[in-house]
């Protein structure tokens, strides 16, 4: 049977399949996930890809599997997996018979040289791209980080009676000192087209004051992780669906919060605090404030983080799930032979202490 996946150069030939990868997202993953839409993956192309990223499509319109690919070494390859972007950027639709497993060993016999393994990475349990699950004996499961969901169908007042005792403390506590100080602070929403590459940018100066300035991986309109950020809100807000929070003390945004809407879902992508004003927790004061507005957006259901559920996010979580990556191999001998090479490379366990001679107990 020929093979049915070709492949192009995803920069160069993306755009012209915007529309076919919108379909074929909202078919597999059941909703218009702003993770899997074209207004967010195109720009992530443009400032994060590189000329040999592809665009594998399976059908000349794509119908049978779409997949954003890259090589990682000899004989690997993966979806494409820019420093942001927490999903897999791959879609391939699946029916009663495992029709998926047979398009994913197709797409590795139809990669350059001898693919013997493809990764789908960060898959979403629930908003699952692609499916592996008819040869367990040639695809293994791979635990990524644990993320964090808030669902927004009931009043925020209910939700927030069940938090911890000690968040609901901290907010009191910090609230309160902010007015034993005199200072206002006020949650801002900044969603106009022309004000949001200013908010970006904001955004990036508290990132830069902080630890990520120190290490480099800041927000910065200078460079690609900053272009991307304006190109894409500008995207979503064309169809008010971008929002970047800020909050305030006495006028200067001190917090500071970029998300995007659709798909009945609010994600929240990136937060940011002024770190010297820790003693006021403002990252949380305006989380606080941030989730009370969802809880009233008539278009959100749930808040989605796709961060990872650290103990300190934890606390405003409702439920958590698993993102894991999947690796499929060409061949089941090829998943027996790296598993047996882990193997030999795990280190061994630590000796049992010896016992005790006799003449020690004496």
């Amino acid at each position: 049977m020929p093979n049915l996946w070709r492949l192009e150069s995803a920069q160069a030939h993306f755009s012209r399949h915007r529309a076919a990868w919108q379909r074929l997202a909202h078919e597999v993953l059941g909703c218009d996930h702003p993770l899997a839409s074209p207004d967010y993956v195109e720009p992530l192309l443009a400032h994060f890809g590189t000329p040999d990223i592809l665009l594998a499509r399976r059908g000349e319109d794509g119908a049978g599997g779409m997949v954003l690919l890259q090589r990682d070494r000899a004989g690997v390859w993966g979806t494409f997996r820019p420093n942001t972007g927490p999903f897999t950027f791959g879609l391939i639709p699946d029916d009663a018979h495992g029709s998926a497993d047979d398009a994913i060993a197709d797409l590795i016999r139809a990669l350059p040289g001898y693919a013997i393994l493809f990764s789908f990475n960060k898959l979403d349990p629930f908003h699952l791209a692609v499916r592996a699950e008819r040869y367990p004996d040639r695809t293994e499961r791979i635990d990524y980080y644990e993320t964090l969901q808030i669902p927004t169908d009931r009043p925020f007042e209910e939700y927030w009676r069940e938090r911890s005792k000690n968040l609901k403390r901290n907010i009191i506590k910090k609230t309160n000192r902010l007015a034993q100080q005199g200072i206002a602070h006020q949650l801002v929403e900044v969603h106009e087209r022309a004000d949001l590459p200013r908010a970006v940018e904001v955004y990036g100066i508290l990132e830069q004051r902080g630890w990520k300035g120190e290490i480099g991986t800041a927000v910065d309109l200078h460079h690609p992780s900053g272009q991307f950020y304006v190109e894409m809100l500008d995207h979503f807000a064309a169809q008010g669906r971008a929002v970047i929070f800020q909050l305030q003390f006495d006028g200067e945004v001190v917090a500071s919060a970029i998300t995007i809407r659709g798909g009945d879902m609010l994600i929240i992508l990136k937060i940011a605090y002024a770190e010297e004003m820790s003693d006021y927790s403002p990252g949380l004061l305006m989380m606080y404030e941030l989730h009370q507005r969802a809880f009233l957006m008539p278009d959100v259901k749930v808040i989605e983080y796709y961060g990872a559920a650290t103990p300190r996010a934890q606390q405003w979580a409702v439920r958590l799930r698993q993102l894991y990556h999947i690796n499929c191999y060409r061949h089941a001998v090829f998943c027996k032979g790296v598993n047996m090479l882990r193997a030999l490379r795990r280190p061994a366990p630590p000796a049992a202490d010896k016992p005790e001679s006799d003449e020690a107990d004496a």
